[in-house]
């Protein structure tokens, strides 16, 4: 159980022969199981529990509604990757079935349940973001560009 792992990396954090980056690394593991725990804690202690999710992963199989949204393939927008860079992603194909972005689904959930939001574009949540959150100040959207599609010599593709 994650219990038995945290007590025995607590148990082994305090050895004094580990290398400090073990020591470290070790320290960054029990506080993300710690983390979890009380994620955990949380999730059953909330009334009903709404998921948006591209997969049926842990969270959408045990949640009272869960919502198709888009992957991250099937999406335009920005992504801002470990090295704490914004990207831009075009969306690379059209979300199946009844599935829609993220933030589309909230904005409509937030009309339907009288919260004004008024997003028509992932430009306007990023505009917004930007403003809200000192990390991305700064940051901007960048130009519309035309997908471009490469061929290989000798593809019929």
């Amino acid at each position: 159980s994650s219990q038995d792992f945290a007590a025995a990396i607590r148990a082994s954090i305090p050895r004094l022969d580990h290398p400090p980056e073990v020591r470290n690394r070790l320290k960054e593991t029990f506080q993300l199981v710690e983390f979890l725990n009380e994620s955990q804690r949380r999730l059953e202690d909330l009334d009903a529990l709404v998921v948006l999710a591209w997969q049926e992963r842990e969270a959408a199989q045990r949640t009272d509604v869960a919502l198709p949204c888009a992957a991250w393939a099937e999406v335009s927008g920005t992504v801002t990757n470990r090295g704490g860079r914004v990207q831009r992603m075009h969306a690379a194909f059209a979300p199946p079935g009844k599935a829609h972005p993220a933030w589309e689904i909230l904005v409509r959930l937030a009309k339907a349940v009288g919260v004004p939001m008024t997003y028509g574009h992932p430009r306007a949540v990023f505009a917004e973001m930007v403003t809200a959150v000192p990390a991305f100040a700064g940051a901007d959207w960048g130009r519309e560009v035309r997908p471009l599609q490469l061929r290989f010599a000798g593809s019929r593709g």
